[in-house]
């Protein structure tokens, strides 16, 4: 059996990768109780994940996937050639948990296969989604049913908890495997359309459900990082506290930032329909949604499906000013709530500050959910985090605030909620035009190295992303 591929990532330099290489010929039979034995199959790639290697050492997120001991590194043109140089390569190679300090698998959400297993609930050949690494080795993970909460809800019987020692610092979302395959009854092709646009728009839409069903909703109110509801200002230190008066948007305009990513078209598809089709925009708001992106003509048209005043518009000097002007134009708007999903800051700021040139006693308010899909040096991440503070960007949590959902709702309703959305949601082609890129293994141009590629040098448009089959 050839040794299996590992795609590496440079944590210094996330543009900067490798391959790495496993044998795995004579695995020893999984023996762990409540194991699993798994390999990915199939798997998306977005700006999320460049955000995952961005700050992997601050969420966990590399510690998801250490790179495995016995991992030898592909040989390069940047190998030192001298003899101790060699024997210092080889040493490295032959630890694993050395090559930890420089090099990091990035994960990705999407299906995995079980191979083998020893957990009663979960049988070889089943299919799990979830958050997995991007490669095609073979790995175990120990998975726990959820036991039920302090007020007695239930968890679905199909999900799990991923429980080994180096995942607990992971977010309650990265942890958290479903059972796909049974019990469902018609098997899921994963080369079809269905499961690509699944893997690709799946994870994120989750976001936009949170953000207009429970953070930007009166009664639910639900702090952006998830913070108990009611959590006084500095509960965590320099956060605020986040109120119905916070959530309310019923004199407000939304502007979607970066709005031709698959979170912020979820989001816009949510307030948009069924914010409307639960009749609540009257009570609830907004009075306008602003849509500003690169892409404007790939967005869902709406149309008579909702209530909703709409505009789409790009990024170009007059493009902005329009915004304010339309804004201006709207009666009874008291506030605008900025959503970011990774706009340029220069696009922040500009909108912004035409805001209080013209309305000073404007309530502007900005949220942060994602940043712009490029690799930032480090005097980069420095100027944001800089203007994002100069603006007082109030920070969204997906995994914070889904737990304070499933607290409100109790887990399998508010999973089931989620679902019932997606489907409606893929079903009149919500999100809009959004295209895919088949990738398939991990090595080369057409695989998981070059999907990379790809986006660290920023040739994939705001509506495109990849997938890849492992």
């Amino acid at each position: 059996m050839a040794a299996t591929p590992i795609h590496l990532v440079s944590k210094i330099n996330n543009a900067l990768t490798t391959i790495g290489y496993l044998d795995q010929s004579s695995l020893p039979t999984l023996t762990t109780p409540n194991s699993v034995r798994v390999r990915t199959q199939l798997i998306s790639l977005s700006s999320n994940n460049l955000t995952y290697a961005l700050a992997g050492d601050r969420f966990g997120w590399w510690s998801a996937y250490p790179v495995p001991t016995g991992t030898k590194l592909r040989p390069s043109s940047s190998t030192a050639t001298t003899a101790a140089a060699a024997k210092s390569q080889q040493h490295q190679d032959e630890q694993g948990e050395d090559l930890n300090k420089k090099w990091g698998i990035v994960p990705a959400w999407g299906y995995a296969a079980v191979l083998e297993s020893t957990h009663a609930s979960i049988e070889k050949g089943s299919l799990l989604w979830g958050f997995w690494p991007t490669s095609s080795h073979i790995f175990d993970l120990t998975l726990s049913h959820f036991t039920a909460s302090e007020n007695g809800q239930q968890q679905p019987e199909t999900h799990f908890q991923e429980v080994s020692e180096h995942r607990k610092g992971l977010m309650g979302m990265y942890n958290r495997y479903v059972l796909v395959t049974p019990p469902s009854p018609v098997e899921l092709d994963l080369d079809s359309d269905l499961a690509a646009e699944t893997v690709l728009a799946r994870p994120v839409f989750e976001c936009g459900v949170l953000l207009e069903s429970y953070t930007f909703h009166r009664e639910r109110a639900t702090h952006p990082l998830g913070l108990p509801k009611g959590a006084p200002a500095n509960t965590i230190p320099g956060v605020g506290a986040w109120t119905e008066k916070d959530a309310d948007l019923r004199k407000a305009v939304v502007i979607s930032l970066s709005a031709g990513t698959k979170t912020a078209r979820a989001f816009t598809w949510q307030l948009a329909r069924e914010r409307d089709m639960r009749g609540e925009l009257e009570s609830e708001g907004p009075k306008g949604l602003v849509q500003v992106t690169s892409v404007p003509d790939t967005l869902a048209d709406f149309g008579e499906g909702t209530k909703l005043e709409v505009k789409n518009v790009g990024y170009s000097e007059d493009d902005l000013k329009s915004v304010v002007e339309w804004v201006q134009g709207l009666e009874g708007v008291e506030k605008v709530v900025m959503v970011d999903f990774g706009a340029a800051a220069s696009v922040t700021e500009t909108l912004v500050n035409g805001f209080k040139s013209v309305s000073p006693g404007l309530v502007v308010l900005v949220m942060a959910v994602g940043n712009e899909a490029k690799v930032y040096a480090p005097e980069e991440i420095q100027a944001r985090m800089a203007s994002g503070q100069k603006l007082g960007k109030v920070q969204f949590n997906t995994s914070g605030v889904r737990d304070r959902a499933m607290e409100v709702e109790g887990a399998e309703k508010y999973f089931d909620g989620v679902e019932e959305c997606w489907k409606r949601c893929y079903g009149e082609k919500g999100l809009g035009e959004v295209k895919f890129g088949r990738y398939e293994g991990v090595e080369g141009e057409k695989g998981v190295e070059g999907a990379w590629k790809a986006l660290c040098e920023r040739r994939l448009k705001a509506n495109e992303g990849v997938v890849v089959r492992l």
